[in-house]
Order: C-alpha cells, then sequence, then structure tokens
C-alpha cells in the first residue's frame, strides 16, 4: 500500500548514484488538483527543449520523421533510447534550463556512444564530479523545500472549505460524494482496528501521482484493495474513521502524518512531502462503528450477551 516508486525514485536513483549516498531528490511544484486520472509525465513534451536532435521521432509529424515511416529499425532503436531514457527519470528535475539540458543529453550520448573513453571520463569526473555534487545538493535542498511550501498551501486551501473538517493532528477531510443515507446515521464507520475496503488515489500538490488502485494499476476483474486501518500511515487511520461506508472523500494529510522529515526508503515520496488521496470508503470488513456502538460481524449491535461477535484487524473474534 502507497509503495509506488514512478514519481521521484527514478530521480532519486540517479541522484544516489551521483552523491554516493541515498538521497530523496523532490520535484518543483506545479499546482494542481488532485484527480483519479493520472496525469501523463511532461517529460516527453520537453524533449525538444532538452535538446534540437530530439525534434524529430519516428512518430513525429515533420518531413525527417516521415523519411523514415518506412524504416522498421529505426523505430525500434528510438524505441531502445526512450527505454533508456524511461530508466533515467526526468532530467529536467536536475536542471534549470535548456542549454543545461542539452549539455547532459551531449554527456549521455558521447558515452553511451563511444565518443569518448574511461580516461576521459574519468577525467572528468575527477575535475567537476565534487561541484556536480554541490549542485545536486543545493537543487535538492531547494526543491524539497518549495515541495513543503506547496503542500502546506494547499492544505490550508483545502480545510478552508466550507464542507471540510479539520482534525487536531492536521488532516483534513471534505466528503464530496456520498453513496448511502449517512445523514441519517446508518453507515457504517470504520473504528481504529477496523479492516476496511476501499478504492484510493495518491498526488502531490502539483497532482503528479505516486500510488493508484485505479486504472492501469488494478487487472480486469481484481476486487477493491483490503487494509487494515492499523498497517497504514497516521493519516489514513485517522482520516477513514471519519468516513461512513460509501462516501468519497479527499484526505489532506500533513508530513507528519505521512512520512515526515525524511520520506520514504525508496524515495517515492520525497522529505516533508503533504500527500492528498481520494478515496471511496466500499465497506467495513471488521471492527465497525454504527450510531448504536460497535458493530459484530454479523452486521447487529454488540450487547454483552448477543451473539454477535466483535472481530479484529485480521478478521478474528477479539472475545
Amino acid at each position: 500500500m502507497i509503495s509506488s516508486t514512478r514519481p521521484a525514485a527514478a530521480l532519486c536513483a540517479l541522484s544516489a548514484l551521483v552523491l554516493s549516498a541515498p538521497a530523496a531528490i523532490a520535484f518543483s511544484p506545479l499546482y494542481g488538483a488532485p484527480a483519479f486520472v493520472a496525469r501523463t509525465s511532461p517529460f516527453s513534451a520537453r524533449l525538444p527543449d532538452i535538446c534540437p536532435a530530439l525534434r524529430s521521432s519516428p512518430n513525429g509529424d515533420d518531413t525527417d520523421a516521415e523519411k523514415s515511416d518506412n524504416n522498421e529499425m529505426d523505430r525500434i532503436m528510438y524505441t531502445l533510447g526512450i527505454e533508456l531514457g524511461l530508466s533515467l527519470g526526468d532530467l529536467s528535475q536536475l536542471t534549470e534550463n535548456s542549454e543545461e539540458r542539452t549539455h547532459v543529453v551531449r554527456g549521455l550520448v558521447d558515452v553511451c556512444g563511444g565518443r569518448i573513453d574511461n580516461a576521459g571520463c574519468e577525467a572528468m569526473l575527477s575535475q567537476y564530479g565534487g561541484k556536480l555534487k554541490e549542485v545536486i545538493r543545493e537543487r535538492a535542498t531547494r526543491a524539497q523545500q518549495q515541495l513543503a511550501m506547496a503542500g502546506t498551501q494547499m492544505l490550508a486551501e483545502m480545510a478552508a472549505q466550507p464542507n471540510a473538517v479539520s482534525l487536531p493532528s492536521g488532516v483534513v477531510v471534505q466528503v464530496i460524494d456520498e453513496e448511502s443515507d449517512t445523514t441519517q446515521g446508518t453507515g457504517l464507520a470504520p473504528s481504529a482496528t477496523s479492516s476496511v475496503q476501499a478504492d484510493y488515489h495518491g498526488t502531490f500538490p502539483d497532482g503528479t501521482v505516486f500510488d493508484s488502485s485505479l486504472g492501469t494499476n488494478r487487472a480486469e476483474g481484481e476486487e477493491t484493495p483490503k487494509f487494515a486501518l492499523a498497517g497504514v500511515i497516521p493519516g489514513w487511520k485517522e482520516g477513514f474513521q471519519q468516513l461512513v461506508e460509501g462516501q468519497v472523500a479527499m484526505l489532506g494529510i500533513p508530513p507528519e502524518m505521512a512520512y515526515g522529515a525524511k520520506g520514504t526508503p525508496d524515495g517515492a515520496i520525497p522529505p516533508n512531502s503533504t500527500l492528498f488521496f481520494k478515496v471511496r470508503l466500499e465497506k467495513v470488513l471488521t471492527a465497525g462503528v454504527s450510531p448504536s456502538g460497535l458493530v459484530g460481524a454479523d452486521g447487529n449491535a454488540l450487547t454483552g450477551g448477543g451473539a454477535s461477535v466483535l472481530l479484529g484487524a485480521d478478521g478474528k473474534p477479539m472475545f
């Protein structure tokens, strides 16, 4: 749960290689609203800005691309380049302008194309490797600060909405849709020890998706994820307890209720990240709460001598 490494992992892996130490490199935030639909990476859209030589491709619309349409090997080799590029991630995260990105691409082409030998590589690394580390650290720190500021601002904006509820911990819950008669108090809510079945879609403040149970992430026929609230981040544990079955809500979770100042070890969640989730609580599986109190496995309120049994997070009777 919440383990996708797509948004920053490739960048973190690259920076870790350069810095020779674990690092979490954040991206510069671009404000946007979280949504269920994942956004396409902007990297491909910026290829012409990175290097003029990349303005033509086997699938492009210009004359050069049309000339190569009939050459299948061109497309195969171009696909190899795409695979290599995807393995590196969005290099624009480490650069500030198109000129810098052009030099990065030149270095990649020279090494991969055999235009510079090992001795030449070692000489450049010896002369400029230390300065490169300094540049990456400085830019990473600045990007992390921008990310933290963006999250704080967006969380405040969310809390100011009329139907938003701000919890003492800083978690913000905003119900945006309902599929059950919650106004009459008939919905079943989870407790801290509940297991639930729910969909989720997690984004950073700029709308970049880092984890989702929807879309291409779910195989056809696969059921909604099930998980115990005792085993998720504190912000989820608190937020889900404010919902009842059938509700769709936004959860705004500050860093201290998510992954804190360190982020995740794999770099998927950068340090001090405020996270935003759109969730749908489909069903409370165990230890649910109704207006009349705790509900047992048979769906009835627990009583001193009744047949109802309270189930724990593991699905087994607690007593």
